[in-house]
């Protein structure tokens, strides 16, 4: 709350690293997603694919937005999976939605592009080529 100046801020995201590259699902005990949909694919049909060719189980969860949040998350999604573009240049697209520049507009007036480009960075790295690596 206090870095976004935003009293609905909040569910933090922590990221950690293990010497193996990769953290095993077999120390996972619950998950939480976004409600992306990516490739026509809700997130977490994905993640529940993977979790069943892994043998794991865990409960699955995703988190509760608005229409609309779920619109901009996915569209969010589709804009950073070749590479991430400034706020700018989403706030002068043409073929953003409105709701898309509105909130790039708002992240961009809070001085938060660096914030932006580390999210938009892991979402790709961390999220999208990793799934796009399981439903090819």
């Amino acid at each position: 709350k206090k870095e976004f100046g935003k009293e609905k801020a909040q569910d933090p995201e922590i990221s950690c690293s293990v010497p193996t590259g990769m953290f095993s699902l077999e120390y996972v005990s619950v998950a939480w997603v976004d409600p992306y949909i990516i490739q026509g694919n809700s997130l977490q049909d994905l993640v529940d694919e993977i979790k069943v060719n892994q043998g794991v189980t865990f409960p699955l969860w995703t988190r509760r937005s608005s229409e609309a949040r779920k619109r901009l998350y996915s569209e969010i999604a589709e804009v950073v999976a070749d590479q991430t573009p400034t706020l700018l240049k989403i706030v002068e697209s043409s073929s953003a939605s409105q709701l898309l520049r509105d909130w790039a507009r708002q992240v961009m007036n809070g001085n938060l592009e660096w914030q932006f480009k580390r999210f938009a960075d892991y979402l790709r790295e961390g999220t999208l080529l990793a799934i796009s690596d399981d439903i090819s």
